[in-house]
């Protein structure tokens, strides 16, 4: 049985434990704010570009001459973001004599878009897309140059469409 001293205690803590506070929410766009391009039907709270919290990266691809691979592709998407699957894109701008394929975009989640009002497919984690490539029979450093888009989201707060130009090392060695 806890004695009246001890039921004052267990109050005390329970009101001084400290809950954790909630993630603060970015800031919109002011309205007097210079137009950063085009507006985005559906998204009048678009945030700046510079403030656009995505990115995408590639490590280098080693392959055999004239084998077949795959590079990967990483979508980051931090904690508390989401990105929309159907806006990413990847298009080939150089890849001199490398054959590459498609990209296989990984499947995402559903979830309720209020811009849209409906389901979309959406990453909510870091995101990895397979990009099928054959070297080259000739020996050496390639460099294939991508334009990445994308678009996502935070909270209530969607960002303007992104592109990203990446370059992908394809270093290619000797048959076994």
């Amino acid at each position: 049985m806890l004695t009246p001293a001890l039921l004052l205690l267990q109050g005390l803590i329970a009101c001084t434990t400290p809950s954790p506070a909630p993630a603060p929410e970015p800031a919109p766009v002011a309205p007097d704010a210079e137009p950063l391009g085009k507006p985005f039907a559906g998204f009048p709270n678009a945030v700046r570009p510079e403030k656009n919290p995505f990115s995408v990266t590639a490590a280098p691809v080693t392959l055999e001459a004239g084998g077949s691979g795959q590079a990967e592709l990483v979508f980051k998407v931090p904690q508390g973001t989401y990105l929309y699957r159907e806006m990413a894109k990847v298009q080939v701008l150089e890849a001199g004599s490398v054959d590459i394929e498609a990209a296989d975009l990984p499947p995402g989640v559903m979830r309720f878009d209020q811009a849209f009002g409906r389901e979309r497919e959406v990453w909510e984690l870091d995101a990895v897309a397979l990009l099928p490539l054959t070297a080259p029979t000739t020996v050496g450093t390639y460099t294939i140059l991508l334009d990445v888009g994308y678009q996502g989201c935070r909270g209530g707060l969607c960002f303007m469409p992104a592109n990203s130009q990446l370059e992908l090392i394809l270093n290619v060695t000797e048959s076994k």
